[in-house]
């Protein structure tokens, strides 16, 4: 089986209806977006057995609002004063206690 052949197999075994959906598009689009979306449903396959739905939705929650490094950058970047940044790091501490 090609990897053309798998993808286009994992994507119409899907049981989705963007399978359907693609299959409108031109020949070069839809084969692009046919791995696209069968690349999407191996790595959801892969999250589901692990059980690791948790950390997956713990890295959403992460690209979403951003990493404590994120957060201590916007607090310089507001007062431009490392003594507020550590006082920020601090707080945070204490919430997790």
């Amino acid at each position: 089986m090609t990897p053309k052949q798998y993808c286009q197999q994992k994507t119409a075994n899907s049981g989705s209806s963007f399978y359907y959906s693609f299959r409108f598009l031109p020949k070069q689009k839809r084969e692009a977006i046919t791995a696209l979306y069968a690349f999407c449903r191996e790595v959801d396959d892969v999250v589901d057995e692990l059980g690791s739905r948790e950390d997956i939705n713990y890295v959403h929650e992460i690209l979403k609002n951003g990493t404590g490094a994120d957060k201590q950058l916007a607090v310089f970047q507001e007062t431009n004063n490392l003594s507020k940044v550590v006082d920020f790091i601090t707080s945070e501490f204490t919430k997790g206690l």
